[in-house]
């Protein structure tokens, strides 16, 4: 049982029903502590009265549904909806044995969504529950920016963070004492990563590619990044990096490190080079010159990530020499149809010639 006294010295007695009260001078009927916008006052209403006041009020009505989350906000009321009325009034009166305001602009539950609980030693409890209006548009404003303009979150996914991250809020209160902030709730990172996990839903492997915002750009950023060290990635595994890179403070530069550290599994010869701030395609680069050189190719069309004679020079236990890489290019089926091939014939068959002293 909990007591209290309210208005003067009356004595008042919580019932097992949280919420509800006996005043010693009517104990035989329940009352609800409610905030009197008008006179500015805490009353004691009688439940009929109480109940009674909703029916008159249907803008109050509308206001506790906005406050409670309902889909439908009108001026009705039905059984449940008086259920979740008491239940709220019920833990707004209970708090703390003290009073709490419904609202001085009529029937706010902002008092309850941010209650304050002291315990012992003078530690202080605050649960700071973000507005559902407020939490949607956050989350629109997060994919935008992931995303770019263009892609519309559904109803049901908006709905379903915003209550998720409200039950995250209640769990996590700010725990401080004398001042001193000891947990401090949820964070920013926090609430962001929850909101790219709804985000998440609507990239796939496929269509990364093709999004604005942080994550596209962080596509370009770490594709490129992937051809430049020679690391082949798949679809799947490309998407899983670009929302890695955006996972922390740090995560671009995490992906980095882990691409490079991929390169150095694949590329065991250039360690050290990886190790100086080279990567795979600054060393690459000469081979790739000398093959389209004598191949007679486009060196933008040579892939040094999938090119059969580019990775054969790279991936040994040792750096294949150029000279080498040269001579292997020759026997290269593509060799004997390139004018250096025919030029090359022309000129050993010419030197035969001279030697025998036929021309």
């Amino acid at each position: 049982m909990a007591y209290d006294a309210p208005l003067g010295e009356e004595i008042v007695q919580e019932s097992s029903n949280a919420g509800q009260f006996y005043r010693s001078n009517d104990p035989a009927n329940v009352y609800y502590k409610v905030y009197d916008s008008i006179s500015g006052q805490y009353i004691w209403q009688k439940t009929d009265d109480f109940l009674r006041s909703l029916y008159a009020n249907p803008n109050a009505v509308k206001a506790i549904k906005q406050q409670l989350g309902y889909d439908i906000i009108d001026g009705s009321i039905n059984p449940d909806f008086l259920k979740d009325v008491e239940k709220v009034q019920g833990t707004l009166s209970s708090t703390n044995q003290r009073l709490e305001k419904i609202g001085e602009g009529g029937w706010s539950l902002f008092s309850y969504l941010n209650q304050t609980k002291t315990g012992k030693g003078g530690v202080t409890s605050t649960a700071t529950v973000t507005d559902k209006n407020r939490a949607a548009q956050e989350l629109l404003d997060t994919a935008k920016d992931y995303l770019g303009s263009g892609i519309a979150l559904n109803k049901a996914d908006i709905k379903s963070y915003v209550n998720e991250l409200n039950a995250l809020e209640r769990k996590r209160p700010t725990i401080s004492k004398t001042g001193e902030t000891i947990a401090g709730g949820l964070t920013a990172d926090e609430k962001e990563q929850l909101a790219l996990k709804y985000i998440g839903k609507y990239v796939t492997a496929e269509g990364i590619k093709n999004v604005g915002g942080a994550l596209g750009s962080n596509y370009r950023t770490i594709n490129a990044l992937a051809g430049n060290y020679g690391v082949q990635l798949d679809k799947a595994a490309l998407r899983n990096l670009v929302f890695d890179s955006v996972s922390s403070k740090n995560g671009l530069e995490n992906v980095q490190t882990k691409i490079n550290n991929l390169a150095k599994v694949k590329y065991r010869a250039l360690t050290p080079y990886l190790d100086q701030g080279l990567t795979v395609k600054d060393i690459a680069n000469e081979y790739v010159a000398k093959k389209a050189q004598l191949l007679e190719l486009n060196p933008a069309a040579i892939r040094i990530d999938a090119d059969p004679d580019i990775q054969s020079a790279l991936t040994g236990e040792a750096l294949v020499p150029l000279y080498q890489f040269e001579k292997s290019l020759r026997k290269n089926p593509q060799w004997q149809y390139t004018n250096n091939a025919r030029e090359e014939a022309s000129n050993y068959a010419l030197t035969i010639l001279q030697d025998f002293g036929l021309m």
